[in-house]
């Protein structure tokens, strides 16, 4: 009949592939979504991956400035004081005579002049 031909006719545009090429197309559809989301997958567990070794090295790299930091303040703890600080400060206490008595005694001349002597000193601190 005419009516079935020209509705086999407006068919064939429409769907112009056979449906056994239909059905592996989208087979070939499902296997490439497949391997791209296998692939997605591997990619994003190797960005994981990569993103926890950064963090591995920040944290040896934290370590590392500390350790160095604790080095810094400890060589800075046990370095010796500055020997000018101290002596300008005790020069401005002190007082005219202080210690004359010790520097003219016969005790401190005896052990100036003697080799191998010592001097025992005992008192308290800044007593004239």
């Amino acid at each position: 009949t005419l009516t079935e031909a020209v509705k086999n006719a407006a068919r064939r545009p429409a769907h112009p592939f056979r449906v056994s090429t239909l059905t592996k197309l989208d087979e070939l559809v499902s296997e490439v979504r497949h391997d791209l989301s296998s692939a997605l997958q591997v990619l994003q567990l190797k960005d994981n991956q990569n993103a926890q070794n950064d963090i591995e090295e920040v944290k040896q790299s934290i370590k590392i400035a500390q350790a160095q930091q604790l080095a810094a303040n400890v060589r800075s703890w046990l370095s010796a004081p500055d020997a000018m600080l101290d002596y300008n400060a005790a020069s401005t206490k002190r007082r005219p005579g202080t210690v004359r008595w010790l520097v003219q005694s016969t005790s401190f001349e005896t052990w100036l002049e003697q080799e191998n002597s010592f001097l025992w000193l005992h008192g308290f601190a800044g007593c004239e």
